[in-house]
């Protein structure tokens, strides 16, 4: 180290790397080079294999299950655009989940675009499904909206099988980590039968999830019954199935809508009224509320809803909500003399406490936070 100069008068002090360390320093430089060579372009699904949790939010329990409300969103999907009034999940004894809905079945034909068939198509690129919005797509309201949902979930099967019955046929593929093992095959239902929709089963990935593929039965029932709440035509069975005998069903039906589901969340506390319900429709948007005040709860609950899916993080209906509510409730106060002008207002707090509220819209193009929702 040499001194040298520096301002004042004071000597300041050089430090300098040795000439070994120097050119180690060199040499790293060198080999650590970023040229095109570096970038690696991956295939869409192979994609999803390498950064599975930016899909499904994990590779534990949290993702797996999330792999079967992929499936079950895309059959509510159906039912939410009115073609499908059944849906029935199985948990097999082999580790394998199906969901069978009983709507229009996933199209079979050729697409023009990439030259395979429908069913090939959305199981197997990325962004392709008929929920974009706009003059061509099959659903005004949907909870999938990116087109990658079902073929997330056949990146991450180590077997999945597709089963669609339309136009009175039977059409079959199987795929394995996203690739097709077979072509579809068609055979003739019998004269008689009018089954159509689609069923997809799948066996999760052992190499994707190395912690446990076991599906927790309590876990997709609280989905299922959130809903078949939200969604009252709509008929959902829940099977768990042992060496091929049933060990536990259940089956979901709640013709009242929302009013049941705040019934149902209140059911252990007391009620000052029966629920309320509104519903509005305007301009394509539709808006659900229900809700109870009940006199032996300080807190309030609050679930907001779109398409189907919990917007666990609020959102702007919930907002709104709240809003109307607190102003409303002063409102009709002030003018029936119960609070005078001059007192001051409720705040929300005050006005939501002790209340269940459920508010569901359906939106033709929400935005929702990630393919996780």
């Amino acid at each position: 180290a040499a001194a040298v100069p520096g301002r004042n008068g004071v000597a300041v002090r050089a430090f300098m790397a040795s000439t070994a360390a120097s050119d180690a320093m060199q040499e790293k430089r060198v080999a650590g080079e970023y040229t095109a060579a570096n970038v690696q372009v991956l295939e869409a699904l192979d994609g999803v294999r390498k950064r599975p949790g930016m899909y499904i939010g994990s590779t534990g329990p949290r993702g797996l299950h999330h792999l079967v409300y992929e499936i079950l969103d895309n059959a509510v999907d159906e039912a939410q655009a009115g073609y499908a009034t059944e849906i029935n999940v199985v948990f097999h004894d082999d580790n394998s989940v199906s969901v069978t809905d009983n709507g229009r079945g996933i199209p079979t034909d050729i697409h023009p675009q990439t030259k395979k068939s429908c069913v090939e198509t959305v199981l197997t690129l990325m962004h392709a499904g008929g929920k974009f919005g706009g003059s061509t797509s099959s659903y005004s309201v949907a909870g999938g909206l990116h087109g990658v949902g079902l073929s997330v979930v056949n990146a991450l099967s180590e077997a999945l099988e597709v089963t669609v019955c339309r136009d009175g046929k039977e059409y079959r593929q199987h795929y394995s980590r996203g690739k097709p093992l077979t072509t579809l095959s068609s055979t003739t239902l019998p004269d008689e039968s009018s089954r159509q929709g689609s069923c997809i089963r799948f066996w999760p990935d052992k190499e994707i999830f190395t912690t446990t593929i076991e599906f927790d039965f309590s876990t997709i029932s609280s989905r299922i019954r959130e809903l078949a709440f939200l969604n009252p035509e709509l008929t959902i069975t829940l099977t768990k199935e042992e060496q091929d005998a049933q060990v536990q069903h259940n089956e979901y039906c709640y013709a009242g809508g929302l009013v049941e589901y705040v019934a149902w969340l209140n059911n252990d506390k007391k009620p000052l009224h029966d629920p309320i319900a509104f519903r509005k429709e305007l301009d394509g948007i539709i808006v659900d509320v229900s809700l109870q005040w009940c006199s032996d709860s300080y807190s309030d609950t609050v679930l907001g809803y779109a398409n189907s899916i919990r917007t666990v993080d609020g959102g702007t209906h919930i907002e709104g909500l709240k809003t109307s509510l607190t102003r409303t409730i002063n409102s009709f106060a002030k003018k029936s003399k119960i609070m005078k002008d001059k007192d001051i207002s409720l705040s929300g707090e005050h006005v939501r406490e002790g209340m269940t509220c459920i508010i569901s819209v359906k939106v033709p193009n929400p935005e929702f936070e990630g393919q996780t929702k």
